[in-house]
């Protein structure tokens, strides 16, 4: 299928401009906003979220204010940028993923999430990554979709395990 919005088709960069809400059983992912700043550091505060992703965990409400409008910026130049993963139960937002890396010259592209730590071991992000993977193979029409974790990162593997159609190699070394 070509899709005439897809940036791999068409050098657009329509997607992440104007990135669509999915929603699964337990949840929804849509853009993130300015509003969400309370709910981003309540959960990128906790210094063991870090200790899984490549940055440091946020010591302020106006860190995750600079997330946040980085995040803008990104939807604004429309590159590759993540969404707000809210728990539909309390319609809390509790963590992002989506994908950080495009290439379109090989059909393929890098994804990455982080969780707040009170909805670990839930399946939640295994919810949340199927979703974004059936985005990414239908709507973006990509080849390939890599996930890349530390090593000591086990739970991140576990749900990559669960959603075999990602590429990913477990023994990264991350700094």
């Amino acid at each position: 299928m070509n899709n005439p919005l897809n940036p791999l088709n068409t050098g657009t960069d329509v997607v992440f401009k104007d990135l669509p809400m999915l929603e699964t059983e337990r949840l929804v992912l849509r853009k993130l906003n300015l509003r969400d700043v309370n709910d981003v550091f309540e959960y990128a505060s906790v210094p063991e979220i870090a200790l899984h992703v490549m940055w440091y965990h946020h010591r302020s409400v106006a860190d995750s204010m600079h997330f946040l409008r980085a995040v803008m910026l990104q939807y604004q130049n429309g590159t590759p940028s993540p969404w707000g993963i809210v728990y539909k139960e309390n319609n809390k937002l509790i963590g992002t993923g989506g994908f950080h890396i495009l290439n379109n010259v090989h059909k393929r592209a890098e994804i990455g999430y982080a969780l707040s730590q009170a909805y670990w071991n839930k399946g939640i992000m295994t919810e949340a990554m199927k979703e974004m993977l059936r985005f990414g193979f239908e709507y973006l029409q990509l080849n390939r979709i890599e996930a890349f974790c530390k090593i000591e990162n086990t739970a991140s593997e576990r749900v990559k395990r669960r959603n075999p159609q990602t590429a990913y190699l477990r023994k990264r070394k991350v700094p």
